[in-house]
């Protein structure tokens, strides 16, 4: 999985401790024992967890926005595929080539509102259950 990561540091205690550093690092790891590609890393140095309006995390947001409807059908095809692994109708490598067709049938949309991913997530199911011969 594709994965950005963040870290914060709101008091110059902790800037000076390296907590940022330290935080990525410690993220970074997480991805790696997870297979994870780490695609992005954002940091707000001294912002206030109070604040929404921080650099950092409005270039998270402006990131997770470019990626529009992918990760919900992303997750709507794995769910699809993993019920159908457990129920012994698709092996374990069918997975991730279920999740890829259903990503690749279905292109990155703008979300205007949850009406937008509730239809991405129907779609997706639909087409995944299809690449599993199951209704989903």
């Amino acid at each position: 999985m594709r994965v950005a990561l963040y870290a914060r540091v709101s008091t110059e205690a902790q800037q000076v401790r390296g907590t940022i550093a330290s935080q990525l690092e410690a993220l970074r790891a997480r991805a790696a024992s997870e297979g994870d590609q780490v695609v992005a890393e954002f940091c707000d140095d001294g912002y206030s967890g109070a604040r929404l309006d921080r650099p950092g995390l409005d270039g998270l947001r402006d990131a997770a926005e470019a990626g529009g409807t992918a990760t919900c059908v992303l997750n709507a095809a794995n769910e699809v595929a993993v019920h159908a692994f457990l129920g012994d109708r698709l092996d374990f490598m069918g997975i991730p080539a279920v999740i890829e067709r259903t990503l690749e049938a279905l292109p990155p949309g703008r979300v205007h509102s949850f009406d937008t991913l509730y239809k991405a997530d129907a779609e997706a199911r639909r087409i995944a259950g299809g690449y599993v011969g199951v209704r989903a």
